[in-house]
């Protein structure tokens, strides 16, 4: 379940684009209640950050993230661990 807009940051301004436009490198923003894609690599968080995977994993606690890399290399790594 995509959304269907998303907020990207391109050319120094954001803009509200359809999820299915997003390419890679995009740098996406994300507010509280946010649907996001699930492919996304998490370069700056807030202390307080948690996500709802209880749709993907069925776990009904939320997790906190992270920017940490659980792994080498980082285009088969989770950005999200559990804290």
């Amino acid at each position: 379940m995509l959304p269907s807009e998303i907020v990207v940051l391109r050319d120094g301004n954001w803009h509200a684009i359809l999820a299915t436009g997003l390419v890679p490198g995009d740098i996406v923003q994300i507010r509280a209640g946010n649907k996001i894609p699930a492919d996304l690599r998490l370069v700056e968080v807030s202390g307080d950050l948690k996500f709802n995977r209880s749709i993907l994993t069925g776990e009904a606690k939320p997790i906190k993230a992270s920017i940490d890399a659980t792994g080498d290399n980082f285009l088969e790594v989770l950005s999200l661990r559990v804290q």
